[in-house]
C-alpha cells in the first residue's frame, strides 16, 4: 500500500476517533429526550466534545508527539524536507492548523494527489513519509514525493470507496437509533393507548394486527405538558395518533389525530 493511501485512511481514522465519542453522546441525549427524560445537557456537551474533538483532529499530530493515531497505527512519519528526519512540536501543529480553513480541505487534497504534499506541509517545510520511506531516506536515498496517474487514480478510487463506506455507516447508525428508538416506545403504555385507538376504530376494527406496523415516533415539549405522535402504516393507509399529557396523564386528541 503506497504511502499516500495510507495517510487518506489514517486521517480518517483520526476523524473517526476525533469525532465518534461526540456522535455516541448525542445519541444518548437523543434517546433520552425521546423518552421524556430529558437529556438537552448531554446534548449540549456532545456540541462541546464535537469542538474539542475537532481542535483534536486539526492538531493531533503536535498532540501526539509528532504522529498521530492513523499515522502510528501505518508506520508513517512527519519529517524536514531538508534533514528528512522525523520532527515534533511547532512544525506538526502548524502543518494541520491550516485546516482550521475548511476550503483548505478541498484544496490539501487536491494539492496531495497531485504533488504528495498539502499547503501545510509546504508552509512548514515538512514531508509525511512511510517507514519504508524513511529507511531508505536514511540510507541516502531520494525519497522526494513523486505521484503519477497511477497512483492518483488508485488514490481517487479508494478515496470513493471510503466515502461511499463512511455515508454507510451514517446510515446504518441512522437506522439503528430509529429501530431502537422504535422498540423502546413499543414498551410504553402511550404506544398502547395509540395502538387500541387505531384497533377500537371504526375505520380499522376488521384490519388484521399484522397489517399494523409502527414506523414513526416523535414527541415534543416539557415535562407534564407534553404531545407524542405515533405513526403507523395499516395497509396501504398512513395513521397518525397524537397523545396529549396533562397533569402527567396521557390521552388520545382525537381532533389532532389523522387518518389518511
Amino acid at each position: 500500500m503506497g504511502d499516500l493511501i495510507k495517510r487518506i485512511i489514517a486521517a480518517l481514522i483520526d476523524y473517526y476517533i476525533a469525532l465518534i465519542p461526540a456522535l455516541i453522546l448525542a445519541f444518548i441525549g437523543a434517546r433520552r429526550m425521546e423518552s421524556g427524560k430529558g437529556g438537552y445537557l448531554i446534548i449540549i456537551l456532545a456540541f462541546l466534545l464535537a469542538f474539542g474533538g475537532l481542535a483534536l483532529f486539526i492538531l493531533r499530530d503536535a498532540v501526539f508527539g509528532g504522529r498521530s493515531i492513523g499515522k502510528r497505527i501505518f508506520s508513517l512519519y512527519v519529517v524536514d524536507e531538508q534533514t528528512l528526519q522525523p520532527v515534533r512540536g511547532g512544525k506538526p501543529a502548524l502543518k494541520n492548523v491550516f485546516n482550521l480553513i475548511n476550503v483548505m480541505w478541498f484544496v490539501d487534497a487536491i494539492l496531495l494527489l497531485i504533488s504528495g504534499r498539502t499547503v501545510g506541509e509546504r508552509i512548514s517545510k515538512t514531508y509525511v513519509i512511510g517507514k519504508k520511506t524513511l529507511e531508505r531516506a536514511d540510507a541516502g536515498e531520494d525519497v522526494t514525493p513523486r505521484t503519477t496517474t497511477r497512483s492518483v487514480v488508485t488514490s481517487l478510487i479508494v478515496c470513493g470507496a471510503l466515502f461511499v463506506a463512511f455515508v454507510l455507516l451514517i446510515v446504518v447508525i441512522t437506522l439503528i437509533s430509529v429501530f431502537t428508538v422504535l422498540d423502546g416506545q413499543k414498551a410504553t403504555p402511550e404506544y398502547a393507548m395509540a395502538y387500541e385507538y387505531i384497533v377500537e376504530s371504526e375505520k380499522y376494527a376488521q384490519v388484521d394486527a399484522e397489517d399494523i406496523s409502527f414506523n414513526s415516533y416523535n414527541s415534543n415539549g416539557i415535562g407534564d405538558e407534553r404531545t407524542a405522535t405515533y405513526g403507523f402504516r395499516v395497509g396501504y393507509h398512513s395513521v397518525e395518533v397524537t397523545l396529549h399529557c396533562e397533569d402527567g396523564e396521557w390521552y388520545v386528541c382525537r381532533e389532532c389525530t389523522a387518518f389518511e
